[in-house]
């Protein structure tokens, strides 16, 4: 192989990595990352090794320091810390012996500092093998950078079934 032949290819290397690097950095995909693991987080299975801290800790990465929630039961609405969060997704888990969320559909409209994502899910859990359930939710994240980060400052969740009965 030739010293230019080197060359070019040492270039097209740096191109593609480059390119990766600020595709990587776009808002649009460090929101996605945060979504995927804010869903990570929710998803559980009780023969999972994974860590409660580990969760914890990826919470406090991707949320704002309170979040505003407006959600169909069982979800409470109102301003929430991170602290009672991680409370509330622990008593979750103790509850469930599976948690799984298949997303059909997302849809961002971002801006310069803050962002709302829409995300159509499929939400399925099990307690036991007496009960399990299946509902179809509308889930809207809105971000805001805070401290340079893309944290989710408000959920909106809604279940399908209470958007029927309510005539949405």
């Amino acid at each position: 192989m030739s010293s230019k032949e080197i060359l070019i290819s040492a270039i097209a290397i740096l191109v593609a990595f480059g390119g990766y690097f600020l595709w990587k950095n776009t808002p649009e995909q460090q929101i996605n990352e945060r979504i995927e693991s804010l869903i990570e987080v929710f998803e559980y299975r009780k023969v999972s090794l994974d860590n409660r801290q580990n969760r914890h800790e990826i919470l406090r990465e991707i949320l704002a320091e309170t979040v505003s929630f407006e959600c169909s039961p069982p979800v409470p609405d109102g301003e929430i810390g991170i602290s009672t969060i991680t409370e509330r997704l622990d008593f979750l888990h103790t509850m469930t012996s599976w948690v799984e969320i298949i997303e059909t559909d997302r849809k961002m409209l971002l801006k310069r500092d803050t962002a709302q994502v829409r995300l159509d899910c499929v939400v399925k859990a099990a307690a036991g093998q007496q009960f399990k359930t299946e509902e179809d939710w509308v889930i809207i994240l809105d971000f805001e950078v805070i401290d340079d980060e893309w944290k989710i400052a408000h959920i909106e969740a809604t279940s399908e079934w209470e958007s029927s009965a309510a005539g949405l």
